[in-house]
């Protein structure tokens, strides 16, 4: 604003010479009328600049060299960004600092396309955070992406968490942990616990106890896994025993075995 003030002034007694130039004909009435447009658009701009500097929160005053700028955020938050410094020069297009209202945070969650169908939004979800073990954080699904990627074939998915004690921090990585609504479909669907699966040669395996201390190998075809579960299509039957804990055990016996028969 002072530089355009300044040229501005200077503009004006050029246009004041011309002027009396004129009027002795040792000008031309163009040179007169040019003199004059350049003082009306060099004023033209210090208005406009001060105006923008009002509309800011500057003082209304044109002299602004010493004024101080409030800089203030559109919402009420922390700042976690921080990108000038004191005595920096900066344009209107820079970003200065980045704030955040922290005491809602997303979760965002990729859900794989075979478990798709099982998710939708309103699901209640658990959080355990890499950064605080044993701690649980809940939330709800407020939303399902509508394109799959095509590298991971996973969907992002968004879980809102409340974050009062401000533990929540941007970047923290986890995992979710859905509570879904059995359907008629799901309830006669036969399912066994994760920890149950084991791989043997690449294929999906149970040990299912047949007497006592007597198990048996069975090769399973798997469809769904959900919330710690895994639906089994083929393989068992309902009501036989599978081997929760101690598979990895059965496992290494199992694969004792085989190595013995293939020497």
């Amino acid at each position: 604003v002072a530089a355009k003030q300044a040229m501005r002034d200077v503009a004006q007694k050029n246009a004041d010479r011309i002027a009396y130039l004129y009027q002795e004909h040792a000008a031309s009435q163009r040179e007169a009328q040019q003199a004059v447009a350049e003082v009306n658009a060099l004023e033209a701009q210090s208005r406009s600049d001060g105006e923008v500097l009002h509309a800011i929160g500057a003082s209304a005053g044109i002299n602004v060299a010493n004024s101080l700028l409030t800089l203030r955020a559109p919402i009420a938050g922390m700042v976690i960004a921080r990108n000038a410094v004191v005595g920096q020069p900066v344009t209107a297009e820079e970003i200065v600092a980045t704030v955040a209202d922290l005491s809602e945070v997303w979760f965002l969650i990729r859900v794989y396309e075979n478990v798709l169908s099982h998710v939708q939004v309103g699901l209640p979800a658990e959080i355990m955070l890499n950064a605080y073990p044993g701690r649980r954080f809940t939330g709800t699904v407020t939303y399902i992406g509508e394109q799959v990627d095509p590298t991971t074939r996973d969907v992002i998915a968004r879980v809102v968490l409340k974050n009062p004690s401000g533990l929540l921090r941007i970047g923290l990585f986890g995992t979710a942990r859905l509570h879904l609504e059995a359907t008629a479909a799901q309830t006669a669907a036969l399912v066994v616990p994760e920890s149950a699966i084991s791989q043997i040669g690449g294929r999906p395996v149970v040990f299912v106890r047949v007497g006592e201390g007597l198990f048996e190998m069975r090769e399973v075809v798997l469809s769904a896994a959900v919330a710690g579960s895994v639906e089994v299509v083929s393989g068992i039957r309902d009501g036989e025993t599978v081997v929760v804990d101690g598979a990895f055990t059965l496992k290494s016996v199992a694969l004792r075995g085989t190595l013995g028969e293939e020497g």
